[in-house]
């Protein structure tokens, strides 16, 4: 049972999860050594940070997540900008080109590799398979509900 809380969040209601969003440590964007592939811990990773957010556990529709992955790949661009300016700059005389600087630290993530947002997209079906998201539709669209057993390798994979 979902209900809105938000735009593009959806509060998952009667899930009986291991843990609250909190108690897990998550990296922008990783969770590293957790779900066995970059791509499925960066879009893991995404999609429970909507929840940290919330500090209850939510779903995040596709439209909101594909959003997010936009504007990594935006802030990317920014910071190329910057650095190409920087070095116009350095090498050819003082005014060659504005470096402003974005205002956002760039994170790692697969998006910024080649067909990246298409590999952490296909990531999603591929941990929905796994029983570790599920994708649920209502309001003509896809929401991606994290599920117990992601929560749990998650948890496993932090043990110490």
């Amino acid at each position: 049972m979902l209900t809105k809380d938000g735009e593009g969040l959806y509060r998952i209601n009667g899930a009986e999860m291991p843990c609250r969003p909190q108690e897990l440590k998550i990296c922008r964007w990783a969770i590293p050594g957790a779900l066995g592939d970059a791509e499925s811990e960066d879009i893991a990773a995404r999609i429970i940070s909507f929840s940290f957010g919330s500090g209850i556990w939510v779903g995040v529709t596709r439209r909101r997540l594909v959003q997010m992955l936009t504007d990594d790949l935006s802030l990317a661009l920014a910071w190329e900008a910057y650095k190409n300016a920087l070095s116009k700059r350095r090498w050819y005389w003082p005014f060659a080109g504005a470096a402003i600087k974005p205002t956002a630290e760039m994170p790692a993530s697969v998006v910024f590799l080649p067909n990246g947002t298409y590999n952490l997209l296909r990531a999603v079906h591929l941990l929905a398979r796994r029983g570790m998201l599920e994708l649920v539709t209502a309001n003509n669209e896809v929401i991606i509900c994290p599920k117990p057993a992601l929560v749990q390798a998650i948890m496993a994979s932090q043990k110490p």
